[in-house]
């Protein structure tokens, strides 16, 4: 399965990690939030010498569950040893971060509990993948921020590892304020109900990996192996010009964004592009031939 991240550059992420994590509060928790997801894909399941608690709680879960992982102490050569273990593990996939916590590991995996599942207004349920760092770095524009406040509040930071293997703090919410008593980190909550415009938000933002994993499954070898962040930034602007001009399937988005990254961006900043998108008729059906004929022939696809 293509990713479009970065490989980690290991030795100066472990360095930047064990940074952090000393700098940290001393009575507080530091744990790896990992999604298992990505090792039931590929059946190579991490081996943890130290303590773990998943966050599902439905029976059969546990192999697919974002799942806390016990650190060694910051500053000790078994931290050091920890972290590079989870760097080489992870390396290329986005199912590594970060948190930081007053809680133990199991009373944090309880206070998330009431999050694992959204309700949107429509009242379809669905998991929220927030241990799937491609999904970490939109929550908090997509959720609102009530939502990305009740998902954060039984932390006091949350670190993820980027598209471009950068080493970055999600924004944390303000504290909600005294006496409103809607949060409550270790208790049972309300359901996690989202409305139809973060609905809206938390499709836009997948949407570019929705193309990737169509591109890389009916063109196989067509992306690069590597400068994948790049990939996905080009594919981005696909979605948002696609968008400007409502062109909203995924037959009409599919071979601007291929476009796009075989020809490294060109298609995207040619001057006739705007115009011929514009004049466009969705579901015509000849998009990627007028997209070809802005190409020069060697940038085409084989």
């Amino acid at each position: 399965m293509y990713f479009a991240v970065d490989d980690f550059q290991i030795a100066a992420l472990q360095a930047e990690i064990r940074s952090t994590m000393q700098a940290g509060h001393i009575d507080a928790n530091w744990y790896a939030l990992v999604d298992l997801a990505f090792d039931h894909e590929r059946g190579n399941p991490l081996r943890w010498p130290h303590a773990s608690e998943p966050v599902y709680r439905t029976a059969g879960m546990d192999a697919v569950s974002p799942t806390l992982l016990r650190l060694s102490l910051p500053a000790s050569d078994a931290a050091r040893m920890d972290l590079a273990r989870l760097l080489r593990h992870c390396d290329g996939r986005p199912m590594l971060s970060f948190v930081h916590t007053e809680l133990g590991m199991k009373a944090l995996a309880d206070a998330w509990q009431a999050i694992t599942k959204v309700q949107a207004e429509d009242g379809q349920t669905f998991l929220l993948r927030f241990a799937d760092t491609r999904v970490q770095g939109t929550l908090p524009g997509s959720l609102g921020s009530q939502s990305w406040q009740r998902l954060c509040r039984p932390l006091r930071a949350w670190y993820t590892i980027d598209r471009a293997a950068r080493w970055q703090a999600l924004p944390m919410p303000e504290p909600a304020p005294t006496g409103q008593g809607s949060i409550d980190p270790l208790g049972a909550q309300e359901p996690f109900c989202i409305d139809a415009q973060a609905f809206a938000r938390m499709l836009d933002a997948a949407q570019p990996d929705v193309l990737i994993d169509a591109m890389s499954e009916q063109l196989p070898g067509v992306l690069p192996a590597r400068h994948r962040a790049q990939v996905h930034a080009l594919v981005t602007r696909a979605c948002e010009l696609a968008c400007a001009h409502h062109l909203e399937s995924l037959d009409d988005q599919l071979p601007l964004a291929l476009l796009a990254c075989v020809s490294d961006g060109a298609l995207l900043r040619h001057p006739a592009l705007p115009d011929l998108l514009a004049a466009y008729q969705p579901g015509a059906g000849t998009l990627s031939d007028s997209l070809m004929a802005l190409l020069p022939a060697t940038e085409g696809p084989a």
